[in-house]
């Protein structure tokens, strides 16, 4: 069972992940952390819930417990923004579209871990309201109402940063 859902889950694990602690490789390990506690928790697993989002919840803890015993590293890949640039541009528009990508993930980087797990869930991996609130260990209003609270958050970093004419693409 827990195979399976490795198969499943395993990367969108390491994506919340590798937001979640701004390093590729130490997401791994984290990773790895939550199958384990996986692996040793099943029993606590209850068969009509959502596996996926009972793995999020624990990948959730392993990150924050990781957060406050190290202090965070700027990761240094993501294959969400590398999807994004397109092969047709021009050396100036990737130029530009790499700095507006450090802006954002800097923007991501200074947010409190709560806004950046629920933008993270929902607007990076696409998760839905419910999926996000048993993965956060919320209410689904909860969920709503800290992704309000994020992309406001959000918009106002960018507006005092003056990046915003550059995000049209996104």
């Amino acid at each position: 069972m827990i195979e399976e859902w490795f198969n499943l889950y395993a990367d969108d694990i390491y994506s919340f992940l590798v937001y979640m602690v701004k390093d590729a490789e130490l997401a791994k390990d984290l990773t790895q952390d939550t199958f384990v506690l996986a692996i040793r928790g099943i029993h606590k697993f209850r068969q009509e819930g959502n596996p996926k989002s009972w793995l999020f919840a624990i990948a959730r803890n392993v990150a924050l417990s990781h957060l406050r015993s190290k202090k965070r590293e700027v990761a240094t890949t993501d294959s969400l923004f590398n999807k994004l640039v397109s092969s047709m541009e021009s050396p100036e528009q990737s130029a530009e579209r790499q700095e507006i990508r450090a802006l954002l993930f800097s923007i991501l980087d200074d947010m409190k871990p709560e806004y950046r797990a629920v933008i993270v869930c929902r607007e990076v991996l696409g998760m839905s309201s419910n999926e996000t609130a048993q993965a956060l260990g919320w209410t689904s209003s909860r969920v709503r109402v800290t992704l309000h609270r994020a992309l406001k958050s959000a918009k106002k970093q960018i507006a005092e940063r003056g990046i915003e004419h550059g995000l049209a693409g996104f």
